[in-house]
């Protein structure tokens, strides 16, 4: 399925090697990658080798222990609370799959967005770009990353304190 997938990609990275496809056009081809591997990495069901302790984390977050869930049980590892905060909310309203989904929305989304704003000339190749570059099923690290990457636009539009204050939460989902 990956190598479908890649080939999707380089595929739909094509388009930014001709002028004359209009801009909407290329924004229209992103929205629906971003639909696709959004679909294709949230509803995923047992994939990945930490999978089970991740789904286990979702399962059994509660509000009385969003500071002191230990991953492991013996006391090695703590979750940060940004990310049990964000599995305790999104379990509000419904399941794991929501959970990747959400996610994984927000992952790709960003790409997506920031392909588009900050590399205008060839937004689809720079997509496909960051997809193959990176973990094909986020992780915590994968998802203060995708925060972090925020707090660098914020720096880019001169926004100190919200570059800032976004930094700092992105440290809170993962040291």
């Amino acid at each position: 399925i990956y190598i479908v997938l890649y080939l999707i990609l380089l595929l739909t990275s094509t388009v930014d090697i001709f002028p004359e496809i209009e801009k909407k056009n290329k924004l229209y081809i992103l929205f629906i990658c971003v639909v696709v591997l959004t679909l294709f990495r949230g509803l995923r069901w047992q994939t990945g080798t930490d999978w089970d302790q991740f789904y286990y984390c979702f399962e059994n977050v509660e509000w009385s222990n969003l500071t002191s869930y230990d991953r492991y049980g013996d006391g090695t590892e703590r979750m940060e609370v940004g990310y049990m905060v964000l599995n305790r909310v999104i379990r509000i309203f419904g399941d794991y799959t929501l959970f990747l989904i959400l996610t994984n929305l927000f992952l790709v989304g960003t790409w997506a967005i920031l392909s588009y704003k900050l590399v205008p000339q060839k937004p689809i190749m720079t997509f496909s770009l960051i997809v193959v570059s990176n973990m094909f099923f986020p992780v915590r690290l994968q998802l203060a990353v995708g925060f972090f990457v925020w707090a660098l636009y914020a720096l880019y539009k001169k926004k100190f304190i919200m570059a800032f204050l976004i930094a700092f939460l992105s440290y809170y989902i993962h040291k």
